[in-house]
């Protein structure tokens, strides 16, 4: 609340403040964007961005941030590939709206350095991604060379019982889980788990689970992928009896 007329509180911090997803990124010090004109600095506990902020500031709590569209492309042009896809991909889940700002906010930043890396991130963004992992395992699909799947696809199984998969990729058969930490905490969730897994195999299709673990060994889900496509194949080769 303390800032000077024309600053505020951008990048991480902004995604912060906004409630946005964000994955190991440091966040020790404070990172605040002022007019060119002003001295930049970063010190232990604050990084000083000298920029053009065109307006695209909104108040949070009273305390002025850039707004979540800004923020989005800020990270995008500065931040490591993984860490930028997790923040776009909760802005454009929390705040759909963003999706239409994006564009004309990059335009502004034409001149940026880190603008053709933002351009990549940015077109990669999917708002369908519920959590950190599952942004992180499309970009390690992306990074191994796997197809992309459709995300967030329902499946009908054979009694008419309707679910959500994590990943699904049509043309292989294949359903993915990406099975975070706390996503089963009960005996009765892992039962339904179970009973909802093996409706999906009864309709011919193959399921792929990974955890937080492999995400850093992901060769290992890239092979359980590739094993599951091949069995997928031998069952459609199989002649109907």
């Amino acid at each position: 609340m303390a800032l000077p007329e024309g600053e505020a509180i951008s990048h991480i911090s902004a995604a912060t403040l906004h409630g946005l997803d964000v994955w190991s990124t440091p966040l020790q010090r404070i990172h605040v964007s002022r007019p060119r004109d002003r001295a930049g600095r970063v010190t232990s506990e604050l990084h000083t961005h000298t920029t053009d902020l065109d307006d695209d500031v909104v108040r949070h709590q009273r305390v002025a941030v850039t707004s979540i569209a800004r923020t989005v492309v800020d990270l995008a042009r500065t931040l490591p590939r993984p860490q930028a896809v997790v923040v776009g991909d909760s802005a454009l889940r929390l705040a759909p709206g963003t999706q239409a700002r994006i564009p004309q906010v990059l335009a502004a930043s034409r001149s940026k350095h880190g603008i053709l890396s933002a351009k990549t991130v940015l077109a990669f963004l999917d708002g369908r991604s519920e959590s950190v992992g599952e942004s992180l395992s499309r970009v390690r699909m992306s990074e191994y060379g796997l197809p992309l799947p459709d995300l967030q696809h329902e499946v009908v199984t054979l009694d008419g019982r309707r679910y959500r998969v994590d990943f699904f990729w049509e043309e292989y058969g294949v359903v993915g889980e990406f099975d975070g930490a706390l996503k089963y905490t009960e005996r009765h969730h892992l039962v339904a788990e179970k009973d909802r897994e093996d409706a999906i195999r009864d309709l011919g299709l193959e399921v792929i689970r990974w955890n937080w673990t492999e995400l850093d060994h992901f060769e290992v889900v890239v092979h359980r992928f590739e094993r599951a496509v091949e069995r997928y194949r031998r069952k459609q080769l199989k002649p109907a009896r």
